[in-house]
């Protein structure tokens, strides 16, 4: 048995922003994700 590696496609950022609905309602998980407080542990 032989695998061979495949390539995985490379997108840039203005490519995967074109497949989003900006207008698209926010999930009230993501919400408060988005508006919780830092832990501190974060790279910024």
């Amino acid at each position: 048995l032989i695998i061979e590696p495949q390539k995985r496609p490379r997108y840039s950022l203005e490519e995967l922003l074109a497949q989003c609905d900006p207008h698209a309602e926010m999930r009230e998980e993501d919400r408060e994700w988005i508006d919780a407080p830092a832990v501190g542990k974060e790279i910024l």
